[in-house]
C-alpha cells in the first residue's frame, strides 16, 4: 500500500491529479482521505461532476479512516472527553437543565459525578452501580410517602 499526497490551492488541478491517481488504482480500492466531511462531499461532487461515477473509491476523512484502523485491529479508542470534561458538561447540562422531578436531587453535590456514572455505565452496557448515602427510609414509610397526595414534584 503506498501513499501520496496531493496538495494545491483550489482550482489547481488538483481534483483532475486525484482522479486520474484514483481511477488507475481501482483494482487496489483506493481510499482518498482528507480533513473533514465538507471536503469529503466538496472532492465527491468534483470527482462526479462530469456525470459519471468513480467506483471502487471510497473518500474518508482522518477521523473516520481512524475508527476503521481501530475497528479492524482491535485497538481502543480514546474517548473523545476525558473523565474531567465529562463530569463537567454533566454537571452544566443538570444546572441549565429544567429538572422538575429531580430538581431537590440535581441540588445535590453527588448529583452530578452520579449521573455521569450512570451514563458511562449504560454506554458500556452494564448496570449503574449506584449506592445509597445516608439513612434508608423504611419501606412502608417510603412507599406511603410516594402514594401520598401531599408528596407533589417541585415546580
Amino acid at each position: 500500500m503506498s501513499i501520496s499526497v496531493i496538495v494545491g490551492p483550489p482550482n489547481s488541478g488538483r481534483a483532475g491529479a486525484i482522479r486520474e491517481r484514483l481511477e488507475a488504482a481501482l483494482t487496489s480500492e483506493p481510499v482518498l482521505v482528507v480533513p473533514t466531511s465538507d471536503d469529503a462531499a466538496r472532492f465527491e461532487r468534483e470527482l462526479c461532476g462530469d456525470g459519471g461515477a468513480l467506483l471502487g473509491a471510497s473518500i474518508s476523512t482522518f477521523h473516520r479512516l481512524r475508527d476503521e484502523v481501530a475497528a479492524a485491529t482491535g485497538a481502543p479508542l480514546r474517548p473523545i472527553l476525558s473523565d474531567a470534561q465529562r463530569l463537567a458538561l454533566v454537571r452544566n447540562v443538570v444546572r441549565d437543565a429544567e429538572l422538575r422531578l429531580l430538581s431537590a436531587s440535581a441540588r445535590q453535590a453527588g448529583f452530578a459525578p452520579a449521573l455521569e456514572r450512570l451514563i458511562g455505565s449504560s454506554r458500556r452496557g452494564s448496570s449503574a452501580r449506584m449506592s445509597w448515602r445516608g439513612p434508608r427510609p423504611s419501606s412502608t414509610a417510603a412507599s406511603t410517602r410516594l402514594r401520598s397526595p401531599a408528596c407533589t414534584p417541585d415546580t
